[in-house]
């Protein structure tokens, strides 16, 4: 298509216009247009330039054609960024007719691209762990260092609780694709630093525990199982869960019981099974078994006779763990039968029969008889529970 104007001169005036198709013009339609293809990202330009050949003669731009390179809005653009791109080529002198041909610039695929700065574990915290990767890729035959939220993203699977995580980044704007990368999240131990029970009433058992001081747990979960004196049956596993700040538990167990509790910091997928004697990533801090008796009726002795200055140390009653008494003991730790702390020490109270506390009855945490006074006298042992024994004590000079 063609385009004419007209001016008149002379005894003429005024302009006219019109479009005609040359006689012999020849469509675009059944040219061949070569040297277009896709390309790969590079970060410069890419700007294509049509081979356009007609009856087997290559055309001449500016005399046979003109092109533009549009984007997929139909804009004119220097191509640079990852889209699909067409060029337009518009017939011109003895051609007419528009031709066009579409190409792309594809993006990288992150999968091939260096991925560093993960390291291979982290400590366990009750929160997610987030580490940040460096990103590297080839681009344009250099190596470039890819920025977050514009050439990638990251997402994070997995990665609050001990076990595999995984942080993948993903490809996007001139970069497609995915590039995951694992790493190990890691207890310390199972971050309970030491774990105690007691009898403090009857049918009633305290569990404390404590933390590691280096730990902030997202809250703690402890276990226990029953079973009767005697028997060799355990009752079936009771879990409860606690908040972070909880460190005690009041656990209602039958007079003639035993008592197994076990405790770990809250999160852990896996549960262990049996006594746990060395702490382990994931399981549970096992306590050692807690007898359920009448405690302060099992005070060895009923009386005492000791001179003036002289200490009696008062002893409970020891037997050993039920399942296990009958078969090779020596090999075996007694259990006591009545309340001792954490550290092992007595929690009886003596007191005298007016009901004062017993100065003599406590030596370095040891539930102690010392003669004050020649005479008879009758102590009392009180159990955190409130049940009594009287001992009858003697001291000669």
């Amino acid at each position: 298509m063609t385009y004419v104007q007209v001016n008149g001169i002379g005894k003429y005036t005024g302009t006219m216009s019109a479009n005609y198709v040359a006689i012999g013009a020849k469509s675009l339609a059944n040219v061949k247009i070569n040297n277009i293809t896709d390309k790969t990202y590079t970060g410069s330009a890419y700007l294509p330039v049509p081979i356009v050949r007609h009856s087997g003669s290559t055309l001449t731009d500016g005399t046979d054609y003109t092109f533009v390179i549009q984007n997929s809005q139909g804009q004119a653009v220097v191509p640079l960024d990852a889209g699909t791109y067409r060029v337009v080529i518009t017939g011109m002198g003895s051609f007419t007719g528009t031709k066009r041909v579409s190409f792309m610039i594809t993006p990288i695929d992150v999968a091939a691209a260096d991925v560093s700065g993960v390291e291979e574990s982290y400590q366990y915290n009750g929160s997610e762990i987030t580490p940040v990767p460096i990103v590297k890729a080839i681009v344009g035959g250099v190596e470039q260092t890819l920025i977050e939220n514009i050439d990638y993203v990251l997402s994070y699977a997995n990665n609050i609780n001990a076990g595999t995580a995984t942080v993948t980044v993903i490809g996007q704007g001139n970069f497609t694709g995915e590039a995951p990368k694992t790493f190990t999240i890691k207890r310390k131990g199972c971050n309970v630093k030491s774990l105690w029970a007691s009898q403090h009433d009857v049918g009633k058992v305290l569990f404390k525990w404590t933390k590691e001081s280096s730990f902030n747990p997202a809250g703690w979960q402890v276990k226990f199982r029953t079973k009767k004196i005697g028997s060799g049956s355990w009752s079936g596993w009771t879990e409860k869960f606690f908040s972070k700040d909880t460190y005690l538990y009041w656990c209602t167990v039958p007079v003639n019981y035993v008592v197994e509790i076990h405790a770990k910091s809250k999160g852990d997928s896996t549960y262990s099974t049996g006594i746990i004697t060395t702490p382990a990533g994931g399981k549970y801090q096992a306590m050692k078994t807690v007898y359920v008796k009448d405690v302060a009726k099992n005070v060895r002795v009923d009386s005492v006779t000791l001179k003036v200055g002289k200490s009696v140390k008062l002893k409970p009653d020891y037997e050993y763990p039920v399942k296990d008494y009958k078969k090779r003991p020596k090999l075996y730790p007694t259990q006591a039968l009545w309340d001792l702390d954490a550290a092992g020490k007595s929690m009886l109270t003596i007191t005298k029969p007016d009901g004062s506390v017993y100065a003599g009855g406590m030596i370095d945490g040891v539930a102690t008889i010392k003669g004050e006074n020649v005479g008879t006298t009758n102590l009392i042992c009180r159990a955190p529970n409130g049940r009594t024994k009287v001992i009858k004590v003697t001291v000669t000079a």
